[in-house]
């Protein structure tokens, strides 16, 4: 991609490459790959692109990892009722959207309340998982890892929190 334009730039700095040119900036994860085509085995480097600050947080891919568990479990069983499945999908949903609208804030008390409400829906999330393992509709099991994982998710926040500054 360097070679056919003159504006643009490649580096490559650990294991990210970066496509710049004087207005815009590209960053990609390279990833190396064996694939095997008959009987000789081939590497392939393959480009995932990430162009958005969030994406590269480590909590917002715990999150999401989170929100495909609870998801999954919302849309498969059918015993919970409807408000608990709209607010639980809401709440968890806000979690990302929430870190998202932070990542792309300038000034840093909109980053803070951003990441501040993030982490009040974690809380809220908890509640709700609360609530529905006392009444039995979600097994211990689930509940404890569930549990878990916005309790990493909540610490994770607060460090983001506190790290902004005043």
């Amino acid at each position: 991609m360097a070679e056919t334009s003159s504006l643009l730039n490649c580096r490559t700095y650990n294991g990210y490459r970066g496509f710049e040119s004087p207005s815009l900036r590209f960053e990609c994860r390279v990833q190396s790959v064996s694939v095997s085509v008959g009987s000789r085995i081939e590497s392939v480097t393959q480009y995932l692109w990430e162009m958005f600050d969030f994406e590269k947080l480590k909590v917002y891919q715990r999150v999401k990892d989170q929100n495909k568990r609870v998801l999954k479990f919302i849309y498969g069983s059918g015993k919970i009722d409807q408000y608990s499945r709209d607010q639980w999908k809401r709440c968890t949903l806000s979690i990302a959207l929430n870190i998202a609208e932070a990542t792309g804030r300038v000034g840093k008390s909109e980053k803070k309340y951003f990441y501040a409400v993030a982490r009040g829906s974690v809380f809220e999330c908890v509640a709700i998982l609360d609530a529905l393992t006392s009444i039995g509709i979600v097994n211990s099991s689930l509940s404890e890892e569930l549990y878990g994982n916005y309790e990493e998710i909540s610490k994770m926040l607060l460090a983001l929190h506190r790290s902004v500054g005043k």
